[in-house]
Protein backbone atom coordinates (compact mmCIF):
# COMPACT_ATOMS: atom_id res chain seq x y z
CA UNK A 1 0.00 0.00 0.00
CA UNK A 2 1.12 3.58 -0.72
CA UNK A 3 0.99 6.48 1.17
CA UNK A 4 2.51 9.56 -0.32
CA UNK A 5 5.53 9.26 -1.43
CA UNK A 6 6.54 5.59 0.29
CA UNK A 7 5.40 1.79 1.01
CA UNK A 8 5.42 0.36 4.83
CA UNK A 9 8.22 -1.98 4.39
CA UNK A 10 8.97 -5.11 6.73
CA UNK A 11 11.90 -5.36 8.39
CA UNK A 12 13.28 -8.40 10.63
CA UNK A 13 13.56 -7.91 14.53
CA UNK A 14 16.54 -5.33 14.92
CA UNK A 15 17.28 -7.50 18.33
CA UNK A 16 17.64 -11.07 16.89
CA UNK A 17 17.12 -10.72 13.46
CA UNK A 18 13.80 -13.19 13.51
CA UNK A 19 11.21 -12.36 10.34
CA UNK A 20 8.70 -14.09 12.21
CA UNK A 21 6.04 -12.37 14.76
CA UNK A 22 2.62 -12.28 16.02
CA UNK A 23 0.21 -9.16 15.85
CA UNK A 24 -0.10 -8.23 19.45
CA UNK A 25 -1.60 -4.54 18.95
CA UNK A 26 -3.22 -2.79 15.99
CA UNK A 27 -3.30 1.59 16.51
CA UNK A 28 -4.01 3.46 13.72
CA UNK A 29 -1.83 6.77 12.70
CA UNK A 30 -2.16 10.24 13.33
CA UNK A 31 -0.35 11.45 10.66
CA UNK A 32 -0.14 8.75 8.43
CA UNK A 33 -4.15 7.52 8.80
CA UNK A 34 -3.62 3.75 8.30
CA UNK A 35 -3.81 0.80 10.72
CA UNK A 36 -0.29 -0.27 12.06
CA UNK A 37 0.38 -3.76 13.43
CA UNK A 38 2.60 -3.70 16.63
CA UNK A 39 4.59 -7.09 16.26
CA UNK A 40 6.04 -9.51 18.89
CA UNK A 41 9.16 -11.35 17.52
CA UNK A 42 8.65 -15.18 17.53
CA UNK A 43 12.21 -15.67 18.77
CA UNK A 44 13.19 -12.78 21.55
CA UNK A 45 9.92 -11.53 21.95
CA UNK A 46 10.66 -7.80 21.57
CA UNK A 47 8.39 -5.69 20.35
CA UNK A 48 8.19 -3.37 16.85
CA UNK A 49 6.05 -1.82 14.55
CA UNK A 50 5.95 -4.07 11.30
CA UNK A 51 5.57 -2.98 8.50
CA UNK A 52 6.52 0.39 9.53
CA UNK A 53 7.46 3.66 7.24
CA UNK A 54 10.81 3.02 6.00
CA UNK A 55 14.17 4.10 7.20
CA UNK A 56 14.68 6.61 4.62
CA UNK A 57 11.64 8.23 5.07
CA UNK A 58 11.51 8.47 9.08
CA UNK A 59 13.64 12.28 9.35
CA UNK A 60 10.48 13.47 6.71
CA UNK A 61 7.98 13.14 10.31
CA UNK A 62 10.19 14.93 12.39
CA UNK A 63 9.10 18.51 10.31
CA UNK A 64 8.66 21.59 11.59
CA UNK A 65 4.62 20.75 12.18
CA UNK A 66 6.24 18.25 14.64
CA UNK A 67 7.44 20.17 16.69
CA UNK A 68 4.08 22.08 17.09
CA UNK A 69 2.34 18.95 17.81
CA UNK A 70 0.93 18.68 14.65
CA UNK A 71 2.63 15.30 13.47
CA UNK A 72 2.28 12.01 14.99
CA UNK A 73 2.37 13.17 18.60
CA UNK A 74 -0.05 15.43 19.66
CA UNK A 75 2.20 15.99 22.99
CA UNK A 76 4.93 18.42 21.78
CA UNK A 77 4.82 21.93 21.61
CA UNK A 78 8.29 23.19 21.51
CA UNK A 79 6.40 26.70 21.81
CA UNK A 80 4.95 25.58 25.34
CA UNK A 81 6.69 26.20 28.65
CA UNK A 82 7.51 22.66 30.30
CA UNK A 83 4.60 21.41 32.23
CA UNK A 84 4.94 21.01 36.09
CA UNK A 85 4.80 17.12 35.86
CA UNK A 86 7.72 17.15 33.11
CA UNK A 87 9.67 19.39 35.93
CA UNK A 88 9.26 16.52 38.64
CA UNK A 89 10.26 14.04 36.23
CA UNK A 90 13.15 15.96 35.36
CA UNK A 91 13.65 16.06 39.17
CA UNK A 92 13.70 12.27 39.26
CA UNK A 93 15.99 11.44 36.50
CA UNK A 94 18.53 14.00 38.13
CA UNK A 95 18.02 12.60 41.49
CA UNK A 96 18.80 9.03 39.78
CA UNK A 97 21.63 9.61 38.02
CA UNK A 98 23.17 11.77 41.05
CA UNK A 99 22.79 8.97 43.06
CA UNK A 100 24.24 5.93 40.55
CA UNK A 101 27.29 8.86 40.52
CA UNK A 102 27.72 8.76 44.45
CA UNK A 103 25.30 11.68 45.24
CA UNK A 104 25.46 14.75 42.94
CA UNK A 105 26.08 15.52 39.55
CA UNK A 106 27.78 18.67 40.54
CA UNK A 107 31.17 19.33 38.53
CA UNK A 108 30.67 16.36 36.26
CA UNK A 109 30.13 16.93 32.34
CA UNK A 110 26.52 16.04 30.93
CA UNK A 111 25.20 15.21 27.49
CA UNK A 112 21.68 15.02 26.29
CA UNK A 113 21.27 13.35 23.10
CA UNK A 114 17.59 14.82 21.74
CA UNK A 115 17.60 17.55 24.58
CA UNK A 116 14.46 19.03 22.54
CA UNK A 117 14.45 22.71 24.48
CA UNK A 118 16.89 21.86 26.84
CA UNK A 119 14.66 22.15 30.18
CA UNK A 120 16.55 18.64 31.59
CA UNK A 121 19.74 20.21 30.69
CA UNK A 122 18.44 23.45 32.50
CA UNK A 123 17.88 21.75 35.52
CA UNK A 124 21.06 19.58 35.41
CA UNK A 125 23.02 22.84 34.72
CA UNK A 126 20.92 24.61 37.97
CA UNK A 127 22.58 21.31 40.35
CA UNK A 128 26.16 22.08 39.19
CA UNK A 129 26.47 20.28 36.35
CA UNK A 130 28.16 20.93 32.97
CA UNK A 131 26.12 20.25 30.39
CA UNK A 132 25.93 20.35 26.44
CA UNK A 133 22.91 18.72 24.00
CA UNK A 134 22.07 17.46 20.83
CA UNK A 135 18.59 18.35 18.98
CA UNK A 136 18.28 17.70 14.98
CA UNK A 137 15.43 19.95 15.58
CA UNK A 138 16.23 23.99 14.24
CA UNK A 139 13.25 24.71 16.68
CA UNK A 140 14.63 22.67 19.63
CA UNK A 141 18.22 24.77 18.81
CA UNK A 142 16.55 28.24 18.77
CA UNK A 143 15.28 27.68 22.62
CA UNK A 144 18.45 26.32 23.90
CA UNK A 145 20.32 28.96 22.44
CA UNK A 146 18.35 31.24 23.95
CA UNK A 147 18.28 29.95 27.53
CA UNK A 148 22.43 30.00 26.81
CA UNK A 149 22.75 26.35 26.56
CA UNK A 150 25.86 24.41 24.21
CA UNK A 151 24.82 21.71 21.60
CA UNK A 152 26.79 20.48 19.31
CA UNK A 153 26.14 19.71 15.63
CA UNK A 154 25.29 16.16 14.12
CA UNK A 155 29.00 16.32 12.42
CA UNK A 156 30.80 17.09 15.98
CA UNK A 157 28.85 14.93 17.49
CA UNK A 158 29.73 11.98 15.36
CA UNK A 159 33.28 12.92 15.45
CA UNK A 160 33.30 14.45 19.09
CA UNK A 161 36.57 12.89 20.97
CA UNK A 162 35.92 13.87 24.38
CA UNK A 163 33.91 12.17 26.63
CA UNK A 164 31.17 12.46 29.15
CA UNK A 165 30.50 11.75 32.62
CA UNK A 166 27.04 11.49 32.30
CA UNK A 167 25.28 10.56 28.90
CA UNK A 168 21.27 10.91 28.65
CA UNK A 169 18.46 10.22 26.02
CA UNK A 170 14.77 10.56 27.47
CA UNK A 171 12.50 9.43 25.31
CA UNK A 172 14.29 8.66 22.12
CA UNK A 173 15.54 5.36 22.03
CA UNK A 174 11.55 4.34 20.67
CA UNK A 175 12.11 6.15 17.76
CA UNK A 176 15.21 4.50 16.20
CA UNK A 177 15.96 1.65 13.91
CA UNK A 178 19.00 0.20 15.52
CA UNK A 179 18.04 0.13 19.25
CA UNK A 180 21.32 -1.20 20.34
CA UNK A 181 23.18 0.50 17.63
CA UNK A 182 22.19 3.55 19.43
CA UNK A 183 22.53 2.17 22.89
CA UNK A 184 26.49 1.49 21.56
CA UNK A 185 26.70 5.07 20.48
CA UNK A 186 25.47 6.63 23.78
CA UNK A 187 28.05 4.05 25.51
CA UNK A 188 31.40 5.26 22.97
CA UNK A 189 30.56 8.63 24.61
CA UNK A 190 30.51 8.48 27.75
CA UNK A 191 33.99 7.71 29.77
CA UNK A 192 34.81 4.70 31.45
CA UNK A 193 32.77 4.62 34.25
CA UNK A 194 30.79 7.08 32.92
CA UNK A 195 26.52 6.59 33.45
CA UNK A 196 24.01 6.09 30.74
CA UNK A 197 20.50 6.88 31.49
CA UNK A 198 17.82 5.84 28.73
CA UNK A 199 14.21 6.30 29.36
CA UNK A 200 11.30 4.94 27.21
CA UNK A 201 8.12 3.64 27.91
CA UNK A 202 7.90 0.05 29.77
CA UNK A 203 5.30 -1.87 26.86
CA UNK A 204 4.12 -3.62 29.78
CA UNK A 205 2.49 -0.61 31.01
CA UNK A 206 1.66 1.74 28.38
CA UNK A 207 -0.44 -1.14 26.49
CA UNK A 208 -2.37 -0.79 29.56
CA UNK A 209 -3.30 2.66 29.35
CA UNK A 210 -6.62 3.50 27.99
CA UNK A 211 -6.11 4.85 24.30
CA UNK A 212 -2.73 3.49 24.53
CA UNK A 213 -1.33 7.11 23.88
CA UNK A 214 2.46 6.20 23.87
CA UNK A 215 1.64 3.83 20.95
CA UNK A 216 2.70 6.24 18.27
CA UNK A 217 3.20 4.19 15.53
CA UNK A 218 4.76 6.20 12.48
CA UNK A 219 7.32 7.27 14.70
CA UNK A 220 7.50 4.89 17.91
CA UNK A 221 9.11 1.81 16.02
CA UNK A 222 10.33 0.24 18.88
CA UNK A 223 8.64 -0.87 22.81
CA UNK A 224 10.84 -2.26 25.61
CA UNK A 225 10.47 -4.18 28.86
CA UNK A 226 12.94 -4.31 31.40
CA UNK A 227 13.72 -7.69 30.76
CA UNK A 228 14.81 -6.71 26.75
CA UNK A 229 16.85 -3.63 28.27
CA UNK A 230 18.67 -5.56 30.28
CA UNK A 231 19.52 -7.72 27.57
CA UNK A 232 20.46 -4.71 25.09
CA UNK A 233 22.48 -2.92 28.37
CA UNK A 234 24.61 -6.33 28.49
CA UNK A 235 25.13 -6.64 24.60
CA UNK A 236 26.89 -2.88 24.47
CA UNK A 237 29.08 -3.16 27.26
CA UNK A 238 26.33 -1.40 29.80
CA UNK A 239 27.05 -2.70 33.64
CA UNK A 240 23.65 -2.01 35.46
CA UNK A 241 23.28 -0.09 38.27
CA UNK A 242 19.73 0.54 40.01
CA UNK A 243 19.23 3.86 41.81
CA UNK A 244 16.09 5.87 43.15
CA UNK A 245 14.31 6.16 39.98
CA UNK A 246 10.18 7.61 40.65
CA UNK A 247 9.76 7.96 36.64
CA UNK A 248 9.12 4.82 36.11
CA UNK A 249 6.21 4.02 38.62
CA UNK A 250 3.37 2.33 36.87
CA UNK A 251 4.51 5.09 33.89
CA UNK A 252 2.32 7.70 35.00
CA UNK A 253 -0.87 6.43 36.05
CA UNK A 254 0.45 7.18 39.52
CA UNK A 255 0.04 11.51 39.72
CA UNK A 256 3.75 13.02 40.64
CA UNK A 257 2.50 14.35 43.68
CA UNK A 258 1.78 10.56 45.14
CA UNK A 259 4.89 9.47 43.47
CA UNK A 260 7.26 12.25 45.29
CA UNK A 261 5.27 11.80 48.13
CA UNK A 262 6.90 8.21 48.94
CA UNK A 263 9.87 8.14 50.80
CA UNK A 264 13.09 7.35 49.58
CA UNK A 265 13.37 4.01 51.42
CA UNK A 266 9.92 2.92 50.85
CA UNK A 267 10.07 3.49 47.23
CA UNK A 268 13.24 1.78 46.92
CA UNK A 269 11.35 -1.37 48.25
CA UNK A 270 8.77 -1.25 46.22
CA UNK A 271 11.00 -0.93 43.51
CA UNK A 272 12.58 -3.91 44.86
CA UNK A 273 9.41 -6.23 45.27
CA UNK A 274 8.89 -5.32 41.53
CA UNK A 275 11.42 -6.34 39.89
CA UNK A 276 11.94 -9.65 42.06
CA UNK A 277 8.01 -10.48 42.23
CA UNK A 278 6.90 -8.80 38.60
CA UNK A 279 10.38 -7.78 36.37
CA UNK A 280 8.60 -7.34 33.56
CA UNK A 281 7.11 -4.32 35.24
CA UNK A 282 9.82 -3.16 37.29
CA UNK A 283 11.87 -0.09 36.40
CA UNK A 284 14.67 0.41 33.80
CA UNK A 285 18.48 -0.19 34.56
CA UNK A 286 20.86 2.84 34.26
CA UNK A 287 23.76 1.61 32.82
CA UNK A 288 27.86 1.95 33.55
CA UNK A 289 30.77 1.88 31.13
Amino acid sequence: MNYGPFTLQSYPCPLCGAATSTIVETKRGRAVPVDFSIVSCSSCEHVRVDPRIPDEHLDELYDEAYYRGEGFDATIDYSAPPTAATLAENTDIIDSIAEAAGGSVRGLRWLDIGCGTGTLLEQARDRGASVVGFDSSAAARESCSSKGLTLLNAASLESEKQTFDIVTAIEVIEHVPDPLGFLKFLAARARKGGIVFVRTGNWNLVRRLPGTPYLMPEGHIQYFTPPIMRRLFSQASLAETRSLNRTWFVWRLVPNAIRRSIPAPAFKTLAAITRKAAPAFADFPIGVT
